[in-house]
């Protein structure tokens, strides 16, 4: 299939799939004597598979290093159709719930119900996890935030907040990531992430590029995804984790 085809089909441009052939990440099966980019069936099924992890939020190196891994496609990208039909159960719970409070508002009732926030919880994440960690380190983290009361859960809310907001006011204080203030707010987060994982230097390294690379993680630490980023990079390079 042409280059142009193709990029119509998946829907992405060919300026994209000529910076994944100059990048190494995904070269054409042939190019003709004009320079006339084809791909196989081969090429087209890691391409989905390329396409599959930048929607769930990876950096381009991140995708590197899972292509690298000997998952033959097919199971690659089935594992990728069952986490979609999750993202879709997520989706559709979503929507109930917003459903939910949408008629408490026009009926002036209570939006406060155990309905509204069905939903809303550790799983929006639960592709990355399972993509990068594995399901086991998925079902932990659930499990372990699935078993808090209420009161529990709200005072994890309350932590996680004061985390973000001491990212926040550190790098609105323009202190360097490698500041002993802010590698204590690190030891905080690496200490809060240890109570749903096992949160080794190689798992913080595969965790933090998310932090700046996708905008809901962003998001969340309101714009300073980059700086906490680096700090958590400089907190495990500094050795105070040990090795891994």
């Amino acid at each position: 299939m042409p280059i142009g085809e193709l990029a119509q089909r998946v829907g992405i441009s060919t300026r994209t799939l000529r910076h994944y052939d100059a990048s190494g990440l995904l070269p054409p099966s042939r190019t003709d004597h004009a320079g006339q980019r084809f791909y196989d069936d081969e090429a087209v099924a890691v391409l989905l598979r390329i396409v599959a992890l930048r929607d769930l939020g990876l950096g381009l190196e991140a995708i590197r290093e899972m292509l690298s891994r000997p998952t033959p496609n097919v199971d690659a990208l089935t594992e990728h159709a069952d986490l979609l039909w999750e993202q879709i159960s997520r989706l559709s719970r979503q929507l109930a719930s917003v459903t939910t409070t949408l008629q408490s508002l026009r009926s002036k009732e209570s939006i406060m119900t155990e309905r509204t926030f069905d939903g809303f919880d550790p799983e929006v994440f639960a592709q990355e996890v399972t993509e990068c960690w594995g399901a086991d380190a998925h079902r932990r983290s659930i499990g372990a935030w699935n078993s808090m009361s209420a009161e529990e859960k709200e005072t994890e809310r309350a932590l996680s907040q004061s985390l973000v907001d001491a990212f926040a006011s550190a790098d609105e204080q323009g202190l360097p990531p490698e500041d002993p203030q802010v590698q204590a707010i690190c030891a905080r987060h690496v200490a809060w992430l240890a109570r749903y994982t096992d949160p080794t230097p190689t798992y913080i390294r595969n965790l933090v590029p998310m932090y700046a690379d996708d905008p809901r993680f962003d998001a969340t630490y309101r714009g300073h995804g980059a700086y906490v980023r680096d700090a958590l990079l400089a907190y495990v390079e500094s050795g105070a984790m040990g090795p891994g």
